[in-house]
């Protein structure tokens, strides 16, 4: 979505802040990750507690505001500033029109449709016994 509301030039000075940043987001992914796998682990535990994996689970947000700062930093320092007309656009994206991109798209809906008696609309319809079998 940013893409299409940034110019080249803005886009660009987006892509230089990020790269001086790269080593602090690599090290923070690494984070992120290692930290998701102890919450898993916190929550599949044989003993749940869910006291110690709601503590997993903060961490995991903590850690993921701290990318989320670190991306919007970037962002704000873009040049040149970002108009009145931008930040509208940003602050208030339109919702997205058709398939989206990872989406299952109109034919997953047909698919779940099924008749009162379990059928699936669309699927061939049983055929009766044939009663001269020549």
């Amino acid at each position: 979505m940013l893409e299409q509301v940034l110019t080249e030039t803005q886009r660009d000075s987006v892509r230089q802040s990020m790269e001086t940043k790269r080593e602090t987001l690599r090290e923070l992914q690494e984070k992120i990750r290692a930290a998701r796998k102890t919450l898993m682990t916190a929550a599949f535990a044989e003993d749940y507690q869910e006291e110690n994996v709601r503590a997993k689970a903060l961490e995991v947000a903590r850690l993921e505001a701290d990318l989320t700062v670190i991306r919007l930093k970037a962002i704000a320092e873009v040049q040149p500033a970002l108009s009145k007309e931008q930040l509208e656009k940003i602050m208030n994206p339109q919702p997205p029109r058709g398939p989206q991109p990872g989406s299952a798209g109109p034919r997953a809906s047909r698919r779940a449709i099924r008749s009162p008696d379990g059928a699936r609309k669309g699927d061939p319809q049983p055929q009766p016994p044939n009663p001269d079998p020549k």
